[in-house]
């Protein structure tokens, strides 16, 4: 058994976060963007229920540990949200 996940001082370092990123394309078979893309629709969808608001008022709160690629993902999707 192997823990993948352990790197020393594994939060603090570029070089370990960019590691872990291609850790997890390799362990999805190259899938890991693809999946990440899946929950913009079903957040676009949760948003229209604030449609009435300026979306400059809504804000999106991702809890990110690593990269960030996520939260890149749905700033590209909603530009205008914060």
């Amino acid at each position: 058994m192997q823990n993948f996940h352990h790197q020393t001082n594994a939060s603090l370092r570029d070089l370990s976060a960019n590691l872990y990123e291609l850790q997890v394309e390799i362990l999805f078979g190259g899938l890991a963007d693809a999946m990440r893309r899946c929950i913009l629709a079903p957040l676009k969808r949760g948003l229209a229920k604030f449609q009435s608001l300026p979306q400059k008022q809504i804000r999106i709160l991702d809890v990110a540990y690593r990269t960030g690629l996520t939260l890149k993902m749905i700033r590209a999707a909603l530009p205008q949200v914060s």
